[in-house]
């Protein structure tokens, strides 16, 4: 099962996904696939909100199954900027784990 958590902080987000989906055999997983899509964009849109000095990533971590990592934002424009795509994807994995319960877990 992929577990998802978004933790919101002070003046940040940490974001932890782990484990496989394993609705599928590996490769041919589509709920992991989806998973990964969204948390690709996730890291992609955050580095770019980075380079535009809105958003800081404080840190980052992968390894196989799990990412991990802590944004954080100095002002009102950066955490606007940030949450957008932060809820942008809370949604789209909520949605993907209530089609498969049994594969996406999303807290928070």
């Amino acid at each position: 099962m992929t577990s998802v958590r978004f933790d919101e902080l002070n003046s940040g987000m940490l974001f932890e996904c782990s484990g496989h989906a394993g609705a599928g055999r590996k490769g041919s997983d589509i709920v992991c696939a989806g998973v990964s899509a969204l948390v690709i964009a996730l890291i992609e849109r955050l580095d770019e909100l980075q380079d535009e000095q809105l958003v800081k990533i404080e840190s980052f971590h992968t390894a196989d199954g799990e990412v991990a990592l802590e944004a954080s934002w100095e002002d009102s424009f950066g955490r606007t900027a940030a949450m957008g795509v932060f809820e942008t994807v809370r949604t789209g994995l909520r949605r993907i784990s209530e089609m498969y319960p049994d594969n996406v877990c999303v807290n928070n």
